[in-house]
């Protein structure tokens, strides 16, 4: 086993870019524009069935991508992916208390709904490059990614914005089923979608650097 893998320290730096991650999900909530497609359907879900939190619904969300991967990878699963299922339960726990913690933050106008939504795609996608750094397990969302494009014989990149597609789809379908009309599916959603991964490449790019000199066990072998 790569000795990186038996580094605490490691552990500990992914489990604080899920919440860094959590803390961008939590401003694209409270913005109110609609969130990334990371965590659409959750809050879709969230809005029109206020039962359960988004965090909550998340997890339930992230644990049936869990079983999806296993359904399509069957024994090709990887041993360490089983690691999923913690994430997908510690991630949604992070969105609500994220959202705990900025509670007393609500934008104003329509202008500082964008402020928090811009705000919202930053610190996600800080979050998901820190997670990538890291190189442990992958967020539910990616692994599904990932599964689909290992039985089409394609690559992430390909199959992602398809992905993404879909989520928003069904999340727009959802609210459209039970109110007629959109609500949790807005411009926010399409601003997430298109930002946030280029600025994970922006992250890469800037910070890799700085990162590596700073946390040096990231490149251990």
């Amino acid at each position: 086993m790569n000795k990186r893998l038996n580094d605490y320290r490691l552990y500990i730096f992914y489990v604080f870019s899920l919440f860094i991650s959590s803390l961008g999900v939590a401003f694209s909530v409270k913005a109110e524009l609609g969130t990334s497609p990371l965590v659409a359907i959750p809050n879709v879900l969230s809005i029109l069935f206020p039962l359960f939190s988004i965090g909550i619904y998340s997890m339930i969300f992230n644990i049936i991508l869990i079983l999806l991967e296993l359904i399509i990878l069957r024994s090709k699963f990887p041993k360490i992916q089983y690691l999923q299922f913690f994430v997908a339960i510690i991630y949604g726990y992070f969105i609500d208390m994220s959202l705990y913690l900025i509670r007393g933050l609500n934008p104003f106008n329509y202008i500082v709904q964008w402020v928090f939504c811009v705000v919202g795609a930053v610190i996600l996608a800080f979050g998901i490059y820190l997670q990538l750094k890291s190189a442990i397990v992958y967020l539910p969302i990616d692994g599904f990614v990932l599964s689909i494009a290992y039985i089409k014989n394609s690559v992430y990149s390909k199959i992602k914005p398809f992905v993404d597609i879909s989520l928003i789809v069904i999340a727009a379908i959802i609210s459209l089923y039970y109110i007629n009309g959109l609500v949790g599916v807005r411009e926010g959603t399409i601003f997430a979608a298109l930002f946030v991964g280029p600025l994970v490449g922006f992250y890469k790019r800037h910070c890799d650097d700085s990162i590596n000199r700073h946390f040096k066990f990231l490149n251990n072998q």
